[in-house]
C-alpha cells in the first residue's frame, strides 16, 4: 500500500516528466489546430475553467466502462465520467516521450488503484492524438 506522500511524489514525478515533453504535445494539438478549424475556435480552459467538451466513444469493454462509471452505447463527455478528478494523457504511438514516460503512467495508475478511496476519486484516461483507429484499441 503506498501513503498519500508517495502518490504525491509520483504526481509531481509525472508533471515534471510531462513539462519536458510539452513540446511534442503542443505540436500534436497545433496539428489538430490546423486539420480542424472548428477546433481551432475553441479557447483553452481559464485557470480554474472548464474544460471544453471533448466527445469520445463509449468503450466496447465491460471493465473499462465500469472503471469509467458509463453505461450505454454511443459517446459520452468527460464530465459524465463518475470521479471528482479526471487526469487525461494525450499520447500518440510514434511519439517517443510518450512511450517514455507510459511506465510512470501505469504507475501512478497502480498506486491510486491501490489506495480505498482515492481510486473513487481519480480516474486517468488516454486519448490517442496522430493515430490510426484500431492503435488506440488496447
Amino acid at each position: 500500500m503506498f501513503s498519500g506522500e508517495q502518490v504525491g511524489e509520483k504526481v509531481n514525478t509525472y508533471l515534471k516528466r510531462m513539462s519536458r515533453i510539452s513540446i511534442p504535445i503542443l505540436g500534436i494539438l497545433a496539428s489538430l489546430w490546423l486539420l480542424h478549424p472548428a477546433i481551432a475556435a475553441n479557447k483553452p480552459p481559464a485557470k480554474g475553467g472548464r474544460l471544453p467538451p471533448i466527445r469520445l466513444p463509449v468503450p466496447k469493454d465491460l471493465h473499462e466502462r465500469g472503471y469509467l462509471g458509463i453505461s450505454g452505447e454511443g459517446h459520452f463527455n468527460i464530465p459524465q465520467i463518475k470521479t471528482t478528478i479526471v487526469i487525461i494523457e494525450i499520447f500518440s504511438l510514434y511519439c517517443p516521450h510518450c512511450q517514455a514516460s507510459a511506465p510512470e503512467v501505469n504507475a501512478l495508475y497502480q498506486m491510486i488503484e491501490q489506495i480505498p478511496g482515492l481510486k473513487e476519486k481519480i480516474k486517468l484516461i488516454g486519448i490517442g492524438a496522430g493515430n490510426w483507429r484500431h492503435e488506440g484499441v488496447a
